[in-house]
């Protein structure tokens, strides 16, 4: 098969791939201290992907806190990885989520730098933002986990936790549900930063009985 047949055939099959896209967005940090990122922020963000989804865009998503990040997760089909358009949503609902906190007066410029007078370059820099993707092609019954650690960095019990659950080689990860239903495990970084900032994203695909296809 030559290259050029390859490609065709593989754009083909990219129409009946569904891609989760996971994008955590570091807002805590702006809120002037706050243990936890308010319920009017998070319902800004949520809208933002909402009409998304109304129009098109995207199938489904999810949005909510986790410690110091908004999370984001963007379902789509055929739309395939690193999609400008996708990513581009999620730093809008992270700026949204931000925009009803200054709203709100809980935003706070972090050493005189103020978010909303950077450019937009500036500003996923700011945000932190940390995207991951994993894409496949779905069947009868394919239900997703997604698994964000805090601290996941290395660690004896951290990686006590890996074992047990992600390794493909050790553990009880084969009987995760006590079904012997088998599961497949991917870790995911985006960046060095990202595991010196003290977080991992770990994706679980598993195989299930499930008779209907649920989508997360």
């Amino acid at each position: 098969m030559s290259l050029k047949e390859f490609l065709a055939e593989e754009s083909e099959r990219v129409k009946k791939r569904a891609t989760l896209t996971v994008v955590s967005a570091n807002i805590g940090r702006w809120l002037g201290g706050l243990s936890s990122i308010p319920n009017e922020a998070v319902e800004a963000g949520r809208a933002v992907l909402l009409r998304a989804q109304q129009d098109g865009l995207i199938r489904d998503f999810r949005v909510y806190p986790f410690g110091q990040d908004l999370f984001l997760q963007l379902n789509t089909l055929g739309q395939g990885l690193h999609h400008p358009k996708v990513h581009k949503l999620a730093y809008e609902a992270a700026v949204a989520s931000l925009s009803k906190a200054a709203e709100k007066k809980w935003y706070r410029p972090i050493e005189g730098q103020d978010f909303f007078r950077l450019a937009a370059r500036e500003r996923i820099v700011a945000l932190r933002l940390r995207p991951v993707e994993l894409p496949f092609t779905e069947r009868g019954a394919e239900p997703i986990v997604i698994a964000k650690l805090m601290n996941g960095a290395a660690g004896a019990f951290n990686r006590m936790l890996f074992n047990l659950f992600f390794h493909p080689d050790k553990g009880s990860h084969q009987r995760l549900d006590g079904t012997g239903d088998m599961i497949r495990a991917m870790i995911l970084t985006s960046s060095v930063p990202l595991i010196l900032y003290g977080g991992v994203i770990a994706m679980v695909r598993e195989r299930s009985r499930m008779e209907q296809p649920r989508h997360i």
